[in-house]
């Protein structure tokens, strides 16, 4: 937002969300009220649906944690039904409330369909001359949206705009959304499944429940658009993917000239304002007070990484919710890193819930916490954490992750060693990719692996990355070369050029899709394979008749 926001060709750009989601960075909330300073900044704004049936004021946060902390143990598949159900499909069913389609014909509004009634209202295809726009239901200033740009999982978003003739821009921080037989995107966990048997021949069964999870998730959202118009989003709308690890390459969406590969959304002007909000939280601006400083453990930060040699920095994200049982033995095996090897200094952050059950086992088990607490190797940073600032301390040497997405790139484009330590959903697929291609290793990687993990796994990992003569230079050449991939695919300067792009051609990207023209035998070659096996056979069984009637000559 900030990037387009510099864009002479960009007049406005507004962010729906929902209250809690001005929690998720201090810049939504100067939008939002728009006090700033700058004329691009006016340009951006924060439009926040009020909803009473949905996550709306900051206390919610208790219920979010709740409800995340009973998906622990549950399969993949009924990870994703339940957080959707939970939270996706009533969070959609808010965008289409609060959204309508306006068409303009000369410059006038001459019809305006809200998206509950888009498919009885609206026709497919607008009349010569009109131009469809999107428009926030009840706003004052009528703005006309001429694209809309959707994250990945709000799947009726994406077929809404599509099948409205709105240009669109889907952005992937994950993977791209695949249902094709080759490439079950939700079920599979790891690259094995593509190459190696039996798991190959597993590939169709888990296809099939990838289907019937989406067709119930579709079932679910309501009759507001159609199965075609979902797939005519994959090549109707601009595709954006932050990363990939490798899985994306066996789709065919990113065949398509239309998909852009652009690694993380981060840009130097991001990470310097991070920096500097890491100095006032250290108490090196008079912004802060010392007492705060004090209390959240950023009192003296910057000379204790000068005493420091090597870093490993921990932070498990804001949904990841452990228990008594976990959070032992994550404090234990820190215990354990930090006697195991003398050159390593660990900082950790734990979110709202994590702390309140660190601080409970400080109570139950005080010897254990207070070992920790008390090692001049460990520090305890509590509050906001600028995760960005803090990797691009350059002796951060690791990165002990829940296996996010966006925490994951992060890292990679800082250039660190990760150790896995997966909760849900996709991540059990980015602990098995950390693995296979050589950028770590994953405490454990599946939910099955993850009730029998030991604490001493954390310790060696750390050993593994950075003290084992024979691989800790693999690690790093893999990390390194990571970097570069990572910063030299145009990043968020290049996701915003894409959305100027799909305005400037009015999202008329049909001529990117290079196969258009053919069906989909002839996309897969199938024709040829067809005409040239059966030439063969010809050729084949002509022989063995020449060679049936030269015996049968002889024996003559």
């Amino acid at each position: 937002m900030e990037s387009l926001s510099n864009s002479p060709t960009v007049s406005n750009i507004t962010l729906m969300t929902v209250k809690i989601g001005m929690m998720a960075d201090p810049r939504l909330k100067k939008w939002y009220s728009q006090v700033n300073g700058t004329d691009a900044d006016r340009k951006v704004h924060v439009a926040v649906m009020e909803s009473e049936s949905f996550l709306s004021e900051s206390s919610d946060l208790s219920y979010l944690y709740n409800e995340m902390s009973k998906i622990r143990d549950l399969d993949v598949i009924d990870q994703f039904k339940f957080t959707f159900n939970r939270f996706m499909i009533p969070y959609e069913r808010l965008l289409i409330q609060s959204l309508e389609i306006a068409e303009v014909l000369n410059g006038k509004v001459i019809n305006i369909v809200p998206l509950e009634e888009r498919l009885q209202k609206l026709a497919k295809t607008p009349q010569k001359g009109v131009k469809r726009f999107m428009r926030i239901r009840n706003d004052p200033s009528e703005t006309l949206f001429d694209q809309a740009v959707v994250d990945f999982a709000l799947i009726s978003m994406q077929a809404i705009v599509a099948g409205g003739n709105i240009p669109c821009t889907k952005i992937y921080a994950a993977y791209f959304r695949q249902f094709m037989f080759h490439y079950p995107a939700i079920s599979v966990a790891s690259m094995d499944y593509f190459t190696t048997y039996p798991k190959r021949l597993i590939m169709p069964f888990k296809a099939l429940k990838d289907l019937f999870f989406i067709t119930e998730y579709m079932a679910g959202l309501g009759s507001y658009f159609e199965m075609e118009e979902l797939g005519k989003s994959d090549y109707s709308c601009a595709l954006i993917q932050t990363t990939s690890f490798g899985f994306e390459y066996a789709s065919s969406n990113v065949q398509q000239f239309g998909a852009f590969l652009v690694g993380p959304f981060i840009n130097d002007n991001h990470i310097a304002n991070e920096i500097d909000h890491l100095k006032q939280l250290a108490g090196t601006s008079n912004e802060v007070s010392n007492k705060w400083t004090e209390t959240s453990g950023y009192e003296g930060f910057f000379e204790w990484v000068d005493e420091q040699q090597d870093i490993m920095l921990m932070i498990l994200g804001s949904t990841m919710v452990l228990d008594d049982n976990i959070m032992a033995k994550l404090i234990k095996g820190l215990q354990i890193a930090l006697q195991e090897n003398p050159n390593i200094s660990i900082i950790t952050a734990f979110g709202h819930i994590n702390m309140d059950l660190f601080e409970k086992l400080a109570q139950t088990n005080a010897p254990l916490v207070q070992s920790v607490l008390n090692n001049k190797r460990f520090k305890l940073l509590k509050g906001f954490v600028p995760q960005k600032a803090l990797m691009s301390i350059e002796k951060v040497k690791i990165f002990f992750t829940h296996c996010g997405a966006n925490s994951v790139n992060e890292a990679l484009y800082f250039g660190k060693l990760l150790i896995g330590f997966p909760y849900a959903f996709d991540q059990w697929k980015v602990a098995h990719t950390i693995e296979e291609f050589q950028l770590g290793r994953a405490i454990y990687k599946s939910r099955e692996e993850s009730m029998v993990w030991k604490s001493e796994s954390i310790s060696q990992a750390i050993h593994e990355l950075l003290y084992n003569e024979e691989k800790r230079e693999l690690y790093k050449t893999k990390a390194r070369h990571t970097k570069s991939l990572m910063r030299r695919s145009g990043g968020v300067k290049r996701a915003a050029e894409i959305v100027e792009m799909v305005s400037e051609v009015d999202g008329d990207l049909s001529w990117k899709i290079a196969d258009k023209h053919l069906t989909w035998w002839q996309y897969y070659c199938l024709d040829i394979v067809l005409v040239y096996s059966f030439l063969m056979y010809l050729v084949v069984k002509l022989a063995c008749l020449l060679c049936c009637n030269r015996r049968k000559v002889k024996k003559e």
